[in-house]
């Protein structure tokens, strides 16, 4: 919880959230009102295979088909298994089919030798109501009837053809909202048709699974900082521009007290934070915590005086995991806050026994403008 604080405060998460709000409105508003529902089906051609393997002549093989010798003719039996599929965004309806085109197909460079046979089906309705006919023409004509989203029917088509020539399916029939006709795609591979998604998702060794793992974690990462890196970069450059505007105008404000010592107050508020600032206040008030930590060069157990300066939670981070006084000295004397009190003391502004009384006068008086121009959250 206080690293997501942290985070917060730093780059500034509402802002985040602001944006992703809007993009998650604005797709909202597109998918109601502009995206426009897509109805599809797909011819797709599970397998084209070749029933008569034959590399050799042979003289007295004799291969009839309906009279026909398709040895001495040099023609070939072929079985076609083609898949019927909506996989568009809608269920399409009768209705939907133009009244003027066969909703079916024809066959280049072969023909039909039987009508189709229906295999498979993706429900009962498609398996009862579909009705395959082969016309005058030798299309294929299908009955057109409610397919569902997903849903689909398979057909066996045994044709005839040259050798040297491969049968085509050529889809025909027309949909509304489609101004093309029906897409045809040639699987080459239909080995995994059958299984399930979560028997394709197990498959593998635990290495692949667990290379998968990592390495789907890293580009999910690199995604994630892609998208993030300019929302953070913008929302520091902001705040460092708000920051350089409120010294500017505290800056008009007392020409005066000006000069190179107060000037570090204001490149400690931007290199750091308003806290940083105030907290420095709070130490430069107290002489004697002031020489405490003068002192802790010297003198560890004056860790003690310092401690009681920290409010809750620098006192909670510099106390994790060890009360050790001289893991706390360390850890102090490595904070910025201590950093920039010996620049101070190189500088001559503090010592043991004194502070530089114009300085802390326009530290006052800075840190009670921010505290109402930029107050701390």
């Amino acid at each position: 919880m206080g690293f997501l604080h942290n985070m917060n405060k730093k780059y500034a998460w509402g802002v985040f959230g602001t944006f992703w709000g809007i993009v998650g409105i604005g797709y909202a508003v597109y998918v109601e009102e502009f995206k426009k529902e897509k109805s599809l089906i797909s011819y797709e051609v599970q397998s084209n295979t070749n029933t008569l393997d034959i590399k050799e002549e042979v003289g007295n093989l004799e291969i009839i088909y309906k009279g026909e010798d398709i040895q001495k003719k040099n023609l070939d039996l072929r079985v076609i298994t083609l898949k019927i599929i909506n996989n568009g965004d809608t269920d399409i309806t009768e209705n939907h089919f133009s009244k003027h085109v066969p909703f079916g197909f024809i066959l280049e460079h072969g023909k039909i030798a039987e009508k189709p046979e229906l295999i498979n089906a993706s429900n009962n309705f498609i398996s009862n109501n579909l009705k395959i006919s082969l016309d005058s023409l030798g299309r294929v004509v299908f009955t057109k009837l409610q397919i569902d989203q997903n849903h689909f029917f398979t057909v066996k088509i045994l044709t005839i053809n040259n050798r040297d020539s491969v049968p085509v399916i050529i889809p025909t029939g027309k949909i509304s909202g489609v101004d093309s006709g029906f897409p045809l795609l040639i699987k080459e591979n239909n080995s995994n048709e059958s299984e399930s998604f979560f028997n394709r998702l197990l498959q593998g060794s635990l290495m692949v699974h667990f290379t998968r793992y990592w390495l789907y974690s890293i580009v999910f990462v690199i995604i994630i900082w892609i998208i993030l890196l300019p929302i953070f970069t913008f929302s520091d450059f902001m705040k460092k521009k708000k920051k350089e505007r409120l010294s500017r105008k505290f800056i008009e404000n007392t020409n005066n007290d000006y000069n190179d010592y107060t000037s570090l107050i204001h490149h400690f508020f931007l290199i750091e934070d308003a806290s940083h600032v105030r907290y420095l206040l709070k130490i430069l008030n107290n002489q004697d915590l002031v020489k405490s930590i003068i002192d802790l060069e010297n003198n560890p157990n004056a860790i003690d005086e310092v401690l009681l300066s920290l409010d809750f939670n620098d006192l909670k981070k510099l106390t994790k995991n060890s009360n050790n006084k001289g893991d706390l000295v360390e850890r102090f004397t490595n904070s910025s806050i201590y950093s920039n009190l010996k620049s101070l003391r190189a500088l001559g502004i503090i010592s043991t026994k004194h502070v530089e009384q114009g300085f802390l006068r326009y530290l006052r008086e800075f840190v009670k403008y921010i505290s109402i121009h930029y107050p701390e959250k």
